[in-house]
């Protein structure tokens, strides 16, 4: 009896994070189109399961900071407050300027009330939140809604009042996000439970077809579980050639780097 053909070798281990996710996502669907693999070579569909588990929490994670839809709701929300804050105070140094002398008056009076709020766009956001609270208090005073009136800037200062809010209740939900995502598996972890799984998995495969290739009758089984290990055989190779290939780039790329700077030395 021959030998069975093996699993090739994996630099996976010393695959970044995105290679090394996207490497088992590739193993982890050629498995997937094979359908159940209980009968042809005794992998659980739980192990299999619980492989593919892993490996989407891998994705999500690598995925999470581009895809995250409050940091693009933030920014926006940020964006349309600074522009209400630049339209309030526009509006009023414009009405200093006016020809009628009770409109003067009236945007005197709101100026010297919140003139220290006029820098807040350039504070922190949660600074610029909590500032931003403190001008629309200010602005409730009795004595300024005879000039707020005067001036008609109270609708202003509601879609301030509206948009501050979304950004608070935005920035609030990041906030959870975030710290849900810190409570989940740790890349490490991810990483050691992936490889486990798949060696796992590897070991029953490979231990089928031998088992396979050396009873009578089963020449079927040997030969679909010999086609598997080749296709999963494929996804190795071309992952570990990649591999090589970029190490041997940034190895030459230092090379280069390195003859440069020799150059560059003074004689």
């Amino acid at each position: 009896m021959g030998l069975f053909l093996k699993f090739e070798g994996s630099f996976s281990s010393r695959y970044n994070l995105d290679m090394f996710a996207a490497y088992h996502a590739a193993l982890q669907g050629m498995l997937a189109e094979q359908g159940s693999l209980a009968e042809l070579a005794h992998v659980p569909d739980e192990k299999l399961a619980a492989y593919e588990t892993v490996v989407r929490l891998m994705e999500e994670r690598n995925r999470s900071p581009l895809t995250d839809p409050n940091t693009q709701k933030s920014d926006t929300e940020e964006s349309e407050r600074d522009r209400i804050l630049s339209l309030l105070f526009y509006f009023i140094a414009n009405s200093l300027t006016s020809a009628n002398k009770e409109v003067r008056e009236a945007a005197r009076r709101v100026e010297i009330a919140l003139r220290n709020f006029k820098k807040i766009r350039y504070e922190t956001d949660n600074s610029e939140t909590l500032l931003i609270g403190s001008l629309l208090l200010a602005c409730e005073a009795e004595e300024l809604q005879p000039p707020i009136e005067k001036l008609g800037i109270r609708p202003i200062l509601d879609d301030l009042a509206e948009a501050n809010e979304r950004f608070r209740t935005i920035k609030e939900q990041r906030i959870r996000d975030r710290y849900a995502r810190r409570q989940q598996m740790k890349a490490h972890e991810m990483r050691r439970q992936a490889e486990a799984l798949w060696a796992e998995i590897q070991e029953l495969i490979h231990a089928s077809g031998v088992i396979a290739s050396a009873t009578p009758g089963a020449e079927a089984q040997a030969t679909a579980i010999e086609e598997l290990i080749r296709k999963l055989n494929a996804i190795i190779v071309n992952y570990r050639t990649s591999w090589r290939q970029s190490k041997a780039q940034k190895q030459a790329h230092r090379e280069r780097q390195e003859e440069e700077g020799e150059g560059d030395e003074p004689k």
